[in-house]
């Protein structure tokens, strides 16, 4: 028991399970002694903090808040603390306490006067997961870590291309996908301006899509001083309703083309690069490989992880779904909406369509989705629970130093900034540790 709930005496005068309703219910009691003093010590609570004018705050006298303090409020209190010690006593329960999830019980008064109290608490029970074979999973095969010649040589040019700079291009040269055009546009709906259809000096990299379909690709073949018509149609889904599947016209002129130069591997390029160890051009390409090579070994992982999570989510059920853990999950999948929202500067709309496309469910379907994610994810976390117990994971010191050390050197902190934020976070940290350690050991099962 807490400090407090010590001084009040409980006793669990029955207990009883509900397979159908998936419950555990216990029938509680104060004795006659321990409910006159959490009365009285509700009201000394309340005279505490109680104002009343011509009286200093926690200064009136007992007779005066007698006639401000209910016995009603008084009992209301009471409850809330024989409510916590009975709690407590429960989680002495051995044979149960096991069983129940400990969140929010339900709680009915049973019989509720100044001189007795007695409460029934309602605990739902954790389901019962019927985990899959998992030492038998399909794993495909791997795709190759192998680096190739080419790849590094890609690399390379996209470095170079980085450090390069923009060049005009002769007046006679016509533009080219990958140039960049400086452009004025004004664009016109039924023979009229439009809001946000007009810039000047813009300039636009010609391939990058960064303008709806069809705009891009009619400027290709351009020269500087050519003014050209462009004509399309802006998507139906397009985020502005009044131009939505519109069909529009952009007068442009183009007032210049710029090519780009790429930079050279030369002294300055490899300051640029700002990478310790790295002064000419073999280190580099040795880096990359490695780079490349560590990235398609973190694929293959996240692919191996992701088929295990799609045949655990196929293969392994619960007998049944606790409401207040799935109604929790879609508050946290809307959470996550709006923060991805807010990060991405994506519309919330567009962020759920993707979620529906992915699915194959039509709009009116989004709240059946949505709960189907919830469950999804407890069915997961449940079955991962689990298989914790049954692969007897445990974490080491040398686990939190590891993981201490990668966090440092991703976000360029040294090693005691990086153990303080583990030690601030050990329970989040230990969560995504137990977790690895589970895929870690399912792939070495299956492997």
């Amino acid at each position: 028991m807490g400090a407090a709930d010590k001084n009040y005496k409980v006793s669990i005068i029955q207990t009883s399970e509900d397979n159908e309703q998936h419950t555990v219910s216990f029938l509680a009691a104060p004795d006659a002694k321990s409910w006159k003093k959490a009365q009285d010590d509700a009201f000394a609570s309340l005279l505490s903090t109680l104002s009343v004018p011509g009286f200093r705050p926690g200064k009136v006298s007992f007779d005066i808040a007698k006639k401000h303090i209910s016995p009603q409020k008084v009992l209301t209190e009471a409850v809330k603390t024989i409510e916590r010690a009975a709690i407590e006593k429960f989680s002495e329960e051995k044979k149960f306490v096991s069983k129940v999830l400990r969140e929010a019980p339900k709680m009915t008064v049973e019989t509720l006067s100044k001189e007795s109290f007695a409460l029934t608490l309602t605990f739902p029970v954790y389901p019962e997961v019927t985990l899959c074979d998992y030492k038998h999973i399909p794993l495909a095969a791997k795709r190759s870590n192998e680096v190739t010649e080419q790849e590094v040589d890609d690399d390379v040019n996209k470095l170079l291309k980085k450090a390069g700079s923009l060049k005009a291009k002769d007046e006679n040269a016509a533009s080219a996908n990958g140039d960049t055009v400086n452009i004025d546009f004004v664009g016109y709906l039924d023979g009229e301006k439009f809001p946000g259809g007009e810039a000047k000096s813009y300039d636009l990299v010609l391939g990058s899509n960064s303008f709806i379909p069809g705009f891009e690709e009619q400027l290709v073949g351009k020269k500087a001083g050519e003014k050209v018509e462009v004509k399309l149609s802006f998507p139906k889904d397009y985020h502005a309703s009044n131009l939505a599947g519109k069909e529009t016209l952009f007068k442009v002129t183009v007032n210049e083309v710029f090519e780009m130069v790429p930079g050279t591997l030369d002294k300055e390029f490899f300051k640029k690069v700002n990478t310790p160890g790295i002064t000419n051009e073999q280190e580099l390409r040795d880096y990359l490989k490695k780079s490349l090579a560590d990235w398609k070994e973190y694929r293959n992982k996240i692919d191996e992880k992701d088929k295990i999570k799609d045949y655990i989510l196929a293969n392994s059920s619960l007998d049944y779904y606790p409401k207040h853990l799935v109604d929790k999950n879609i508050e946290s999948f809307i959470r996550n909406i709006e923060r991805t929202s807010k990060e991405q500067g994506v519309a919330e709309g567009d962020i759920i369509a993707s979620y529906l496309e992915k699915r194959k469910k039509e709009p009116s379907q989004i709240h059946e989705m949505v709960e189907e994610i919830a469950k999804e994810n407890l069915l997961l976390g449940f079955c991962l629970g689990k298989l914790h117990d049954e692969l007897k994971i445990k974490l080491t010191d040398e686990d939190f130093d590891d993981y201490a050390a990668k966090y440092a050197k991703l976000n360029g902190f040294s090693f005691e900034q990086a153990h303080e934020y583990v030690r601030k976070n050990v329970d989040s940290v230990a969560s995504f540790l137990n977790t690895e350690k589970i895929y870690d050991k399912l792939i070495e099962l299956n492997s």
